[in-house]
Parts: C-alpha cells; structure tokens; sequence
C-alpha cells in the first residue's frame, strides 16, 4: 500500500504515488453538456419536438407497438434476452414513415419508454445527414450548436480515434426527463450499424460518467455484433474508470486483437497495467504503443510516469521531455518530470516544471506546494511561503502544505509558526511519512535533539531518497546532541 502522497514535495522514490493516473485521467474527461444535472430542455433541439420517423424519444414503447400494428408494420424483438438494465430492443422493417432511404430503424426501450433510436441507413444515403444538420443550423445559424455541443463533437473524434471506428455521422441530444426514473440520456443516432449506435451512446455515457450505463450499452452492442472494436473499446474505458482494472484489460486485449495497430488501445492497457502496478508490462504496452505510432505523446509520458514507479528516474527525464516536445500541454509529463526532477535535487528545473503545469491546472494546490517545497530549498523563502500561503488556501486540509510552509517558516526564524504549521500537519495525517519528517523539526526546535534525529531515521527507513534532504539536519542534531552533553 503506497502512502498518500500525490506530488513531488519531500517524499519521494518508495513512497511516490503508485496509483496516480486515473485520478489524473478522470480529471481530463471531457466536461461536456452530458454531466450530470446539466441537461439541455427539449426545446432547444426542435428535431425532438416532433415525430422522428414516425418516433418519439421519451415515448411509451406500447403507443408505438400499437401505432405499428395499426398500420401493419412489422416488428422484431431483437434478442429475447434482455441487458442487465432490463432494456428491450426492437427492430422496424424499415422506417415508420416509409422512408426509401433507410435500411431499418432499431429502437432501445428502457424502463418502458424509447430511450434509443439508431436510424440504420442504407449504403451512400446521406440525405437524412442533411436533413438534420439543416435543423441545426435553422435553429443555431451555420456555426452549429452552441460551444457544449461542440465539445461532445471533440469527444466523438477522441473515441472515434481510439477505436478506430467509422461512424459516418453521429448526432446526439438530450432532453430533460419525465421523471427521476427516466433516463435522462435520450438520443437519435444516425450510422449504418445498430452496433455502432449503441457503442456511441454507451460512449456518451462515459464522459458523462454513467459507467454502468456505458457498460451496460456497450454488451448490448456486443450482441449484436461480438467482434465490435467500438464496444469492446469503451466498455474497456468504463471499466478502467470504475477501477476494475482487470475488466478493463481483458477488454483492451480482445480490442487488441481485433486491431493490433492502434497505438491508442495498447496506451489504455498499459495504464491499466499500471494501476494494479504491473509496471514491466505497462511499459511493454507503452513501448509497443510508440512503436506503432513514435509521435504518441500520451504513450511517451504515460511511460515516463510508470517509470518513475519503477525508480527510473533518467529514463522518466527523457520520456517526459520527448512527451513534452511532441504535446506542449502533456500534463502527465510535467507531472512525472516534476517527480523526477525533485528526486534528482534539481529543483530549479522543479520550479520551472511546476510553474508551466500551474498554468494547464490553476486550481491544484498540490503543485504549489510541490513548486513552494523546491523554492524552498534554492532559498527563495519569500516566493515559497506564497506558494505554500496559496497550497493552504486552495486546500485547506492538506497535511503536505503546513509541513512545507513550516520548514519555510523555520527558514525565515519564525521558530513558533514553524512549529504550528508542522503540529497541524501531523494533526491531519498523524500516520504519514511526513509526519515523522515535520515532528523531527518540531523537536529540533525544542533542542530535542535525539528525539529529533529519531524522526528523520524513521523517516528515511519508509522514504529512502529523502536522505539527501535530511542527512545534514541528523548531523546537526546529533552535533547540537553532543555539544548539550558537554555543557
């Protein structure tokens, strides 16, 4: 079990953080108008106002059974085993309006109500593309929908990417549900395999982190189609932000299989292999994934992270920096080059490192205490105290901040705030390595001296490359020891 240490201040090598990237890669899902909470009234898409090829999103399933039969339209129930939401599919020969132009319409029924329309067109037929982007931009004018609309547009790429599918078009749309049992994600979806519908849904539901819908979805998809990269790909995703580590593995390797040369897929293993700190095989996965495509930037500093769980602190230097040159904005990187950087004692590069991920992450306060830590330790103790100052007020629980701005404060001679700082510190994480770190200053300030010295042994027994930050205080307490024996 790793300690809980999530930047680079202090404790590093056997305690730096294991399980750092999903947190990381949750951070970076795409926030977009599918949040939870955040859904768009029916009126602003007019397409769902009215009946979509004889369809109503929303509406009760029986209504358009009965509507069917009515009209002698055939209907097929697709699959008599049903998902574990207890959705059912239907099939209609065609559409309901008898429209030339499409094969079939497939229809997911949630909770008694159409939850899913996937218009599966005929080969080359474009026309009903056309058709709704004309809507769009009757409603929204020739630049589209609005900016939320555009970043699900920027996820579609991401996913549509990573799985190498080829969705010819995809438009989703949410509407306020009828009632807290509905489903709040009703979409019409345009593509000509039922299979594909289903997997971009399922990938909606992703980034608005309904993970079990997502995977719910995306094993639908896979009765229809079981060699399906698009479902296997996020249902993979899924499980690896619901932390099953070993789902998501098995996902990514059938995806694998089906396509051994997409570098993506092999990206997403090898994270999940570094989550359940597998690191050799991370690393083969990231190696496999820059041999396939050497300009993957995400493979690059995904690998330097796992290394630097590894100790490997050249090879994470060179990894992030390579990263870096090819993703300017690669988080990761500066993450695990700032890491490395500390580990090494150049903490000017630290600094530097710190201060350009500040500007990817205004608001983590951790890398102002990792940036505060190596101001500190080039002596630039005014810029740190407002670093640590800073740290505190965007976090103020965090054990690391307190303990940093007390080292800071011992440095500028305000002996009686460094030992506040330091006691709040062991206060919030009385069981952190940092704790042993801070008390050991708390005694020396005290000229416990022995008591002292005994708090940083400790602390080097648990975090061993934070000798080269604590062997000169050892030396001076136990010289302060000997010299109070004399007197």
């Amino acid at each position: 079990m790793c300690c809980e240490v999530t930047s680079g201040v202090r404790v590093t090598g056997e305690c730096a953080p294991k399980i750092v990237l999903l947190a990381v890669m949750i951070l970076l899902l795409p926030r977009t108008f599918l949040a939870q909470g955040s859904a768009l009234s029916s009126n602003q898409f007019p397409v769902l106002n009215h009946d979509i090829y004889g369809l109503r999103l929303g509406e009760p399933v029986q209504v358009v059974l009965d509507r069917c039969a009515k009209e002698g339209i055939a209907v097929e129930t697709i699959s008599p085993q049903a998902p574990s939401d207890s959705a059912l599919r239907y099939r209609f020969a065609g559409s309901l309006d008898r429209d030339a132009t499409i094969k079939e319409t497939t229809v997911i029924v949630e909770r008694n109500q159409v939850s899913l329309i996937i218009i599966v067109m005929k080969d080359g037929s474009n026309a009903h593309y056309n058709e709704v982007e004309s809507k769009l931009e009757k409603q929204f004018g020739k630049r589209g929908p609005p900016a939320k609309g555009m970043e699900i547009a920027k996820g579609m790429e991401m996913f549509m990417t990573l799985i190498d599918s080829h969705l010819a078009c995809v438009f989703l749309f949410q509407r306020e549900a009828a009632s807290q049992e509905s489903d709040s994600m009703l979409t019409l979806i345009y593509t000509y395999n039922p299979s594909l519908g289903l997997s971009t849904r399922a990938f909606a539901r992703l980034i608005r982190r309904d993970f079990d819908g997502a995977i719910a979805d995306c094993t639908a998809a896979l009765e229809f189609d079981s060699k399906s990269l698009p479902a296997y790909g996020c249902r993979g995703l899924a499980h690896y932000y619901k932390t099953d580590f070993n789902g998501a593995i098995a996902d990514f390797t059938v995806a694998i299989k089906l396509n051994p040369d997409e570098a993506s897929t092999y990206v997403w293993r090898g994270d999940a292999h570094n989550e359940k700190q597998d690191f050799s095989r991370a690393v083969a996965d990231y190696t496999r994934a820059i041999e396939l495509d050497p300009k993957n930037g995400k493979a690059y500093a995904h690998r330097s992270l796992t290394r630097l769980n590894q100790g490997d602190l050249d090879a994470v230097i060179a990894d992030s920096t390579k990263a870096i040159e090819l993703v300017p904005n690669e988080f990761v990187a500066y993450y695990a080059r700032i890491k490395a950087r500390a580990d090494l004692g150049d903490y000017a590069g630290e600094a530097s490192d710190c201060t350009k991920a500040i500007e990817l992450a205004p608001k983590d306060a951790e890398l102002y205490n990792s940036r505060a830590w190596a101001l500190y330790k080039t002596a630039d103790y005014d810029k740190a105290m407002a670093d640590a100052n800073t740290a505190i007020s965007l976090n103020p629980k965090m054990p690391n901040a307190y303990g940093t701005r007390g080292w800071i404060k011992f440095a500028k001679h305000d002996n009686k705030g460094a030992v506040a700082d330091c006691r709040k510190a062991i206060e919030l994480a009385p069981n952190s390595v940092e704790a042993s770190w801070d008390s050991g200053l708390v005694h020396y300030i005290s000229k416990e001296y022995e008591e002292a010295v005994a708090d940083w042994e400790k602390t080097i027994r648990v975090a061993p490359t934070a000798k080269k930050d604590l062997d000169d205080w050892i030396k001076k307490a136990r010289e302060n020891a000997r010299q109070g024996k004399i007197r």
